[in-house]
Parts: C-alpha cells; sequence; structure tokens
C-alpha cells in the first residue's frame, strides 16, 4: 500500500516535472531558433566559425551576463512587477527577454570606459577585468548570490505568441542585413572596395581605438576626433579580446546583437506606454520598417533620409546611442514611478553617459521629454517632484559634459550631436532618426485611442492615412521644384555612395595588413590617394582605406568627415568635395608622389614625422628607389623613408 502511494506520488511528480521541462523548452524555441537562423546567415555571409564562436562567447560572457547580474543587483530581480500584473506582465513587469535586452546595454556602457582607461594604460586586454570582478563579487558576497538564478516572480511572463514575434523581427534583421549590405558590403578584396564609402570610415576609427587613447582623426593626423566615437572603442575592446578581424566585426557582426536589444526595448517601451502586446509589437514594426518621406532630399532639407532603416549598419553609432537610450528610457520610467532604491540611480548614470559618446541628440530629446514630466507633476502633486528633477539634473550635467568637454564646444561636433536643429551637416536627419522609435509608440498609442472608441471611425482614419501618403510625394516634388533640394550639386555628393566596382585597385588589403603587421602603431604613413574610386573630379574625400587597412594615422588622406573640414562648410554645400583646408600640406604631400625624389620624402619624414609611404601606383609616377620598397600587392607599394639620405 504505502510503496502503491508512493509510486503514485513519483509517477505525479515526473509528470509534473517533464510538463515543466517541456514548458522551458517551448518558451526557449523561440530565441533559440532565432539564434541558429543568424547564426546560419552569418556563416553563409563570409563568418568563420572560429570567429562566430568567440564573437558569441564574448557577447554572452563579457557582456550580457556579467550586466544582467549588475541590472539584477543594483535594481533587484523582482522590484520591477507589481503583483497582480496580469497574463500579459502589466505595464510595469520585465520580461526575460527584457531584461537580457537591458543586460547587453549595461554591458556595453560598463565595457566603454574601463575599455578606455585600459587602452590609456597601454594594456587593452585589462578590459576583462571589469566582467571578471562582477563574476568574483556575485559568488563571494553571500547577498548578490540569488541574482545568479532568475526567481519566478522576478519578472513578467509574456504571452507566447510575442516571444515568437520577438524572434521573427531578429530573424527579419539578419535577413535584410544579409539582402542589403552584406552582399554589397564583401570582406575579400577588390569586392570589399566597393563597399559603401561609409564603412572604411568606421573601420579606420576602430583601428585608431585599437591602438590610441586619446583618439584622432587618423585620416588627418593631428585633427581631434570629435566625432561621436564611444562606440568605436567598444568594437576595438572586442577585437582585442576575441581575435576578430575589426572588418569582420564591423561588416558583420556588431550591429546585430545592437538592433536587437533596440528591437526588444522599444517594444518593452511601447508595452508599457499604451498596456498592450499588440500596440508594442506595431510600435516595433513602425520603428523598423516605416520610412519618412525624404521631402527635400538634399543635404539641408529637414528630411534628407527616407527612414531609419531596419539594421543600423550605416552608422553603427547611432544604433549603439539609440540601444543605451532605449535602455535608459526604460529604467527612467522605473525610477520615476518609485521602483528602485539609489543603488538604481548608477543604471541611467551609466546609459546616458554612453548616450553621451555615441549619439547625443538623444539627450536634448529626453530633457524636453524630463522636464515636460517634472512641470506636470509639480502642478498635480503640488510639491517637488524630485525623482524626476533628478533624472532631469544628470540628463542635463551629461548634455553639458558632451557639449563642452568631449565635443570641445565646437560647432560641428559639439552643438551638431547635441543640437537638434542647429544647422550643422547632416545634424536634422540624426536628430529625426532619434525621435522615430517614440514617434512610432506615440502614432501606435493615438490610434489605439481613436478605436477604442464606441463610433470606431475605420473609414475616417483610413481615409487619412491614404491622403497622407498620397500628399507626401507631391510635396516632395514641390519642393525641389522650389529649390529646396541640392541646388544642382550631384546628390551623391551628400550620402554614402559604393564606388565604381571596375574601378577598384588589386592589393589594397594586402598591402594595409603587410603595412600593420610590419610598422608601428605610432608610425604616421603618407599615401597619394585622397578620392573615391571613380570620384576624383570633383575629388569625393571619403576615401579612408589606407587608415582603415593599416590601422596607422596618415599625413592626410582622406578629409571630408573632419572637424575643420565641416566647420568650412556653408548652407547647401555637401561635405564631401570641398578642398582640403591646410593647402600647404597638401601640396607638400602630393609634389612628393607627383615628382618622387629621396628628398622629398626626405622632407616629409623630417617635418611631418612620416615614416612609410602607401602608393596607389595607378595615381603617380613610380616611386623608384627614391624610398626602399618593402612590399607590393596589385596596384599597391609599400615603401619606408630611411633614417638619413644615401
Amino acid at each position: 500500500m504505502v510503496r502503491t502511494i508512493a509510486a503514485r506520488v513519483s509517477l505525479g511528480g515526473g509528470r509534473h516535472a517533464g510538463r515543466h521541462r517541456r514548458s522551458r523548452l517551448a518558451r526557449c524555441a523561440p530565441g533559440a531558433l532565432a539564434l541558429v537562423f543568424t547564426a546560419a546567415v552569418l556563416l553563409l555571409n563570409g563568418v568563420s566559425p572560429r570567429d562566430l564562436a568567440a564573437f558569441g562567447l564574448y557577447l554572452a560572457l563579457g557582456l550580457a551576463l556579467p550586466g544582467v547580474l549588475l541590472l539584477r543587483g543594483l535594481r533587484g530581480a523582482v522590484r520591477g512587477a507589481r503583483k497582480g500584473a496580469g497574463k500579459g506582465g502589466g505595464a510595469s513587469g520585465r520580461t526575460p527577454g527584457e531584461e537580457l535586452a537591458l543586460g547587453v546595454a549595461l554591458g556595453y556602457a560598463v565595457e566603454v570606459p574601463v575599455y578606455v582607461a585600459a587602452r590609456a594604460l597601454g594594456e587593452p586586454l585589462l578590459v576583462l577585468a571589469w566582467p571578471a570582478a562582477v563574476y568574483v563579487a556575485f559568488l563571494a558576497v553571500p547577498r548578490l548570490r540569488r541574482h545568479w538564478r532568475r526567481p519566478p516572480s522576478g519578472g513578467a511572463a509574456a504571452p507566447r505568441w510575442w516571444s515568437w514575434f520577438l524572434a521573427l523581427v531578429v530573424v527579419c534583421l539578419a535577413v535584410w542585413s544579409a539582402a542589403s549590405l552584406f552582399a554589397a558590403n564583401a570582406l575579400t578584396w577588390p569586392r570589399a572596395g566597393a563597399s559603401l564609402s561609409d564603412m572604411p570610415y568606421h573601420l579606420a576609427l576602430v583601428g585608431e581605438l585599437r591602438h590610441h587613447m586619446p583618439p584622432q582623426a587618423p585620416m588627418v593626423a593631428g585633427e581631434p576626433l570629435l566625432h561621436p566615437w564611444f562606440v568605436y572603442a567598444h568594437l576595438a575592446s572586442a577585437s582585442w579580446v576575441t581575435g576578430v578581424e575589426p572588418m569582420v566585426l564591423v561588416y558583420r557582426l556588431a550591429v546585430l546583437p545592437m538592433s536587437a536589444g533596440f528591437a526588444v526595448l522599444v517594444g518593452a517601451i511601447g508595452h508599457r506606454v499604451t498596456g498592450s502586446r499588440v500596440a508594442a509589437a506595431l510600435a516595433v514594426a513602425g520603428t523598423l520598417l516605416v520610412s519618412m518621406p525624404g521631402l527635400y532630399g538634399g543635404a539641408d532639407g529637414p528630411l534628407p533620409w527616407d527612414g531609419p532603416g531596419p539594421s543600423g549598419w550605416g552608422d553603427p553609432s547611432q544604433m549603439f546611442g539609440a540601444l543605451s537610450a532605449a535602455a535608459a528610457v526604460l529604467v527612467l520610467a522605473d525610477l520615476l514611478k518609485g521602483r528602485g532604491g539609489l543603488g538604481a540611480w548608477i543604471l541611467p548614470a551609466v546609459l546616458l553617459a554612453a548616450v553621451m559618446g555615441t549619439e547625443a541628440t538623444h539627450l536634448p530629446l529626453l530633457l524636453a521629454g524630463l522636464a515636460l514630466t517634472a512641470a506636470v507633476r509639480a502642478v498635480r502633486d503640488r510639491r517637488p517632484p524630485w525623482a524626476a528633477l533628478a533624472a532631469l539634473g544628470m540628463t542635463a550635467a551629461c548634455t553639458a559634459f558632451a557639449q563642452l568637454v568631449l565635443y570641445g564646444g565646437v560647432r560641428q561636433a559639439g552643438a551638431g550631436p547635441v543640437s537638434p536643429l542647429g544647422g550643422t551637416y547632416l545634424n536634422e536627419g540624426h536628430f529625426l532618426q532619434t525621435v522615430c522609435p517614440y514617434l512610432a509608440i506615440l502614432s501606435v498609442y493615438g490610434f489605439l485611442v481613436v478605436m477604442r472608441r464606441r463610433e470606431r471611425p475605420w473609414r475616417r482614419a483610413a481615409a487619412v492615412i491614404i491622403l497622407g501618403l498620397l500628399a507626401a510625394y507631391p510635396i516632395r516634388v514641390l519642393a525641389l521644384g522650389a529649390g529646396g533640394g541640392t541646388g544642382g550639386t550631384d546628390p551623391a555628393a551628400g550620402r554614402a555612395v559604393h564606388p565604381d566596382r571596375e574601378k577598384v585597385p588589386r592589393g589594397a588589403l594586402a598591402a594595409g595588413r603587410w603595412l600593420r603587421a610590419h610598422s608601428r602603431p605610432d608610425d604616421l604613413v603618407a599615401t597619394n590617394a585622397h578620392c573615391v574610386w571613380g570620384r576624383e573630379d570633383p575629388c569625393d574625400s571619403r576615401h579612408f582605406w589606407v587608415t582603415a587597412l593599416s590601422e596607422r594615422r596618415a599625413l592626410v588622406e582622406g578629409w571630408a568627415y573632419t572637424t575643420a573640414n565641416i566647420d568650412l562648410r556653408r548652407p547647401g554645400e555637401p561635405v564631401p568635395p570641398l578642398p582640403f583646408w591646410d593647402a600647404e600640406r597638401l601640396r607638400l604631400n602630393d609634389a612628393a608622389f607627383r615628382r618622387p625624389s629621396a628628398a622629398a620624402f626626405q622632407y616629409l619624414r623630417d617635418r611631418f614625422g612620416v615614416r612609410w609611404l602607401v602608393v596607389e601606383e595607378r595615381r603617380t609616377p613610380p616611386v623608384g628607389d627614391a624610398a626602399n620598397l618593402r612590399f607590393r600587392a596589385g596596384d599597391y607599394a609599400v615603401y619606408r623613408i630611411p633614417a638619413r639620405l644615401r
């Protein structure tokens, strides 16, 4: 009898355990399938299994897990959810996916300042100290050990379809990235030479942050780097830790986890605002898939882009900033509702610091929202809204630091990233991309409010949508006809372009990699390449391949995106065709290649400190014996300038 009862109890417990395991497998299935699919896409597009595994381990163990542990330790695993939140988790619950996305964002935000310090000390691998310290603390301190496991009450369980929806979003991001970027931006030469013109610029900044702190603009020696550069510090750190080539990170790996985390956080914010998972899904779709009409289509129009795009590969800094800003918004939303103690305020401080160094156009948007929140609460509650004021002060401090210190107070890079309508190069477009996810959430919320009315004016809503779509393009035509466009300039001059594949020279990748392996990081290079291939007249100065592939600074290569060049721009004038501002430096550089002589190259060495020459031999006469030939590949040759004349 006793054995029978025990057997039944054991059988019942086994069935319960089996159902629990099947339930856990079902919850993990969407994420696992999205992960496997994304890995397959990357492997089919030139990423080696070794690089994929190394980057995956780095992302999981070096960023996500320590970030989640810090999030739980500072915020608490249970405080984000209220009892009785309901099946969907309520507007305040934090699902495992949201916690993971917040952990990744926090991991990025902590990694950057640690890497900056490690690079300044000359030991970049010391960046690994921060995840190691987190693991030691959460293993050694008894009250922190509980955060290794997420208790069942620690967050809300989202509907099953929500997990599948987010998995589908990740799959779409991978497919879109493969179709729009991977296919047109190869990892092998000469196909890589036809990449989008901004891609080697990003690659050059990664190389600069791999070897120097504080950084400069590597394509023009001595020029300060006042472009938001925190994302390049992250990429440099990832390259040191994983051993993955910067090109593979920039062209294939780095942006996908940022864009996936961003999508999850937009869904979380949308759910907090609307209280509906369906509305949150519409907000995510609107953010990633709906384009804004480019009404003017020129360099100075208030809508110079068609939309943010679903992946962010063209500007990793913007995607990094969007992820950090969304995480900061979500954390501040909890703090403004009184969830979390003093320790939880560390989270928005760290996240806002990351926003400050990546895409500071988020800060004025957040400032305006917090100021409005503080004003409304002060009137409503008739007492000082201390939480809102603290958040406002924190954001204002980050804005001031970005404007006055990080970007030096200059017009294009100081007011540029911070001021939404400061009249600087492409600034308005960056601001519009910044507000896009929040406009999508508000649009969905407004639509939801209208549809919840008894009248349900479907025909009226449909008519308004159709009329808006029909009006968009006539407005653009009228604006262009009235002179609102580029004013007759080359429209490609104001946007990223693909060089002519037929004109890409052979051997650039091999020459750059050889120079990287046989020179010191502080060695200065001179080159005769300044213009995008096929766009020499007028010169499109977005040529960055020498610094991108060699990871060495150049006396002068391409100057399009440097601070001095953008500051010289007049309204309505595209930046890439502008002439180099230091005519004497450019004249001395180019004269040495047009009339090669040992004396000319020795002068570059004595006056500027040039040690190496990277020569695209199709552009100028052969260097011959004027310098020491060290390497030749295809159309490129690498020379070393001897210390003394022979």
